[in-house]
């Protein structure tokens, strides 16, 4: 049997524009959008309710933390900007 894969999934605010998240989890994404939109989540509690625009699939947890890590710095919102959250300003 597989191991259970990690997710880096992206979220856009609904309720307020340019607000955007990225997490980590091993639940379905879609799963997940469920608990931040349930306002279960105090950082994101405030922008809710949220939509997933999609998610990457990664085999370990170092491999999601360390992509997740790179995304919170300049090059990495760069990249993400560009290349996910480009399409919503499209």
């Amino acid at each position: 049997m597989f191991p259970k894969p990690y997710y880096v999934y992206f979220l856009i605010s609904l309720q307020t524009t340019g607000r955007n998240y990225i997490g980590v989890t091993q639940q379905n994404p879609a799963e997940r959008l469920e608990n931040h939109n349930s306002k279960c989540n105090a950082s994101t509690r405030e922008h809710a309710p949220w939509k997933l625009l999609t998610y990457m699939v990664f085999p370990t947890s170092e491999a999601a933390y360390q992509f997740e890590k790179y995304l919170h710095t300049g090059s990495g919102r760069a990249w993400a900007n560009k290349h996910i959250f480009k399409q919503i300003q499209n």
